[in-house]
């Protein structure tokens, strides 16, 4: 019974030991990497010469923008829709994200700002 204990153990330890290491995640900077990309990419789209650009990012490709016509469905219904408007050659998008948050992996986040 003691030998059975003792090979129970010594396959516990090496299981442990065996399994690959979780990777240490550092939430304040991992956060900031995404505050950086998102503000680089915010400054991308204000400066294109096309405003759909930026929102094209932000809309999934299943999205549904309420408009006087009715509901439009998809990214690129939405897209005409905007540049429908007599205004839109003058606009401009741009979005300033102020925070953001991160899982405990590192492996999924998000921000959330102000979108002008």
């Amino acid at each position: 019974m003691e030998l059975h204990l003792m090979i129970r153990t010594v396959f516990l330890a090496l299981f442990l030991f065996s399994a690959p290491a979780t990777a240490q995640v550092d939430p304040k900077a991992a956060v900031e990497e995404l505050l950086a990309a998102d503000r680089a990419f915010s400054t991308l789209a204000s400066n294109a010469g096309d405003p759909a650009i930026g929102l094209a990012a932000m809309f999934d490709k299943e999205v549904i923008v309420p408009s006087p016509k009715g509901n439009v469905r998809g990214r690129d219904a939405a897209l005409a829709l905007f540049r429908e408007n007599p205004s839109y050659k003058e606009g401009k998008v741009g979005w300033a994200p102020v925070r953001g948050g991160i899982s405990a992996d590192g492996t999924q986040g998000f921000t959330y700002g102000f979108l002008s």
